[in-house]
């Protein structure tokens, strides 16, 4: 599919008429792609289309990959019937709806009426099958009020009457039946709070600025130069948004910084210190006059504050305020709960198993996690490895030791496939199998890996081979 990006790409800056999407055209979308699914973005117009069409063509001739027509759909959005004719003319797709999470709740429903399930059977089904169902759509969106209302109102009428609620029929109150288990109900979650709940994992991604495009669209088009906390709610925001702007109100209580760089954390708005956020200490005013973006690496210098000293008088809580450390890890998000202890705030994020103190990922797992570099230590008194920061460097590195045949390449080649794959097998280890290796145990493991594999290689004699065998205990 990088081929039909750069084709697209390519066609683009060709045409005269192309319009990207009007929200796509600060970043430049035009197409995303998945597993086994394309989408295609534009500008309602006819130029636009076009443009998709000939690259689509262009992609089918060179690659022999045709698009299918009754599975493809153009979706519109407030876009003239006129111009949705002219637009399928040109790409003849059916017209798509969005799915609809009632209607498809419901017929699962109904292949079940007919059959014979008693209560209990009613109840597991529920929770095991139509739950799964609707924790993938809370995720995604937002569900209106009167959509929640359909769904619980289907799932009601089937526990109780397994099809249309008869009067007499419901025993128990329904917010009593979605209590927990321990507190007297059956353990059904209710829509709305569950919608809540999963949607803070979204603001969670945009607090931290995490890496993906949607959280580089959210910033440029939706936040700007404000802070999520304080972003205003617009008039011509959509639905969804003003809705996800309606949360903060619930769980920003919970949310709680712990500073290392300073570099994410909002001074004003975040919640970072014992006081709190500042916004409820610092007025709008003074806030504005220090700038409304700052973080809170910027208000520090050294061990003092830089902001102005008039403000201890006319705010004496901030004497209150200690510096912290800043350190060269990255700000940590945690969760406060109700037991008010902070708790690490991971969706599909996980702390680094191996260091237990920054987000995992492949960088900082191989190049910046302590465990990791006492490891590439270790192995670089036996072979000197080039000093590697990230992906690119060791690529580079990697690239120019193949070209090179020399005793030392060889080694320095099966040194870092042996790190790199032991590292990621400790890392699983830890995370499914529950077991450990020190890193001087997995310092034994990759010498011995290594070891073996060079004694299966033929070198030719030389002063330099003689003290590769040394170093590695290899029996001349």
């Amino acid at each position: 599919m990088e081929v039909l990006s750069l084709m697209l790409m390519r066609n683009i800056r060709r045409s005269k008429g192309f319009k990207y999407h009007p929200k796509c055209d600060k970043l430049k979308i035009i197409n995303l792609c998945f597993a086994d699914d394309l989408f295609l973005f534009s500008h309602a117009n006819s130029a636009s289309v076009t443009v998709i069409r000939d690259s689509l063509e262009e992609f089918k001739r060179c690659s022999g990959l045709v698009p299918s027509l009754p599975k493809s759909t153009a979706f519109f959005a407030n876009v003239p019937s006129s111009m949705k004719t002219l637009i399928l003319d040109i790409l003849p797709f059916e017209e798509g709806k969005l799915p609809v999470l009632v209607e498809r709740v419901k017929h699962k429903v109904d292949d079940w009426k007919n059959k014979y399930l008693s209560f209990a059977g009613r109840l597991q089904l529920m929770i095991s099958v139509l739950t799964s169902m609707q924790i993938y759509w809370c995720f995604v969106f937002i569900l209106p009020d009167t959509t929640i209302n359909k769904i619980e109102k289907i799932l009601r009428d089937f526990l109780w009457c397994q099809g249309e609620m008869k009067r007499g029929k419901a025993k128990v109150k329904w917010d009593d039946v979605c209590n927990p288990k321990n507190e007297g109900g059956l353990g059904i979650k209710r829509l709305k709070y569950w919608n809540i709940a999963l949607m803070t994992s979204h603001i969670y991604r945009i607090l931290s600025h995490k890496q993906t495009l949607w959280v580089k669209w959210i910033h440029t088009y939706r936040l700007a130069k404000h802070h999520f906390w304080e972003v205003p709610i617009t008039a011509n925001a959509s639905w969804s948004w003003r809705k996800l702007l309606r949360i903060p109100s619930v769980i920003k209580q919970f949310f709680v910084h712990q500073i290392g760089n300073g570099n994410i954390t909002s001074a004003w708005f975040d919640s970072w210190s014992n006081l709190g956020s500042l916004d409820s200490i610092v007025s709008a005013s003074d806030i504005q006059s220090m700038g409304l973006t700052k973080k809170v690496s910027e208000l520090i210098s050294g061990t003092n504050w830089v902001w102005p000293s008039s403000w201890i008088v006319k705010y004496p809580l901030l004497s209150q305020l200690s510096v912290p450390t800043v350190s060269t890890h990255p700000d940590m998000i945690m969760w406060c709960g109700i037991d008010n202890v902070p708790h690490n705030f991971l969706v599909n994020l996980r702390i680094c198993p191996l260091c237990k103190l920054c987000p995992d990922s492949h960088e900082h797992l191989f190049f910046e996690c302590n465990y990791a570099n006492i490891v590439w230590k270790k192995m670089d008194v036996l072979t000197c490895l080039p000093a590697v920061s990230n992906w690119k460097a060791i690529c580079c590195s990697m690239m120019a030791a193949a070209a090179r045949n020399v005793s030392s390449m060889v080694v320095a080649k099966l040194v870092f496939g042996a790190v790199m794959y032991f590292i990621w097998q400790e890392r699983n280890n830890r995370i499914f199998k529950k077991s450990h290796r020190s890193e001087v145990k997995l310092f034994e493991d990759i010498f011995s890996t290594v070891r073996l594999k060079l004694m299966s290689i033929k070198f030719k004699d030389s002063a330099r081979v003689d003290m590769l065998k040394s170093t590695w205990q290899i029996p001349s």
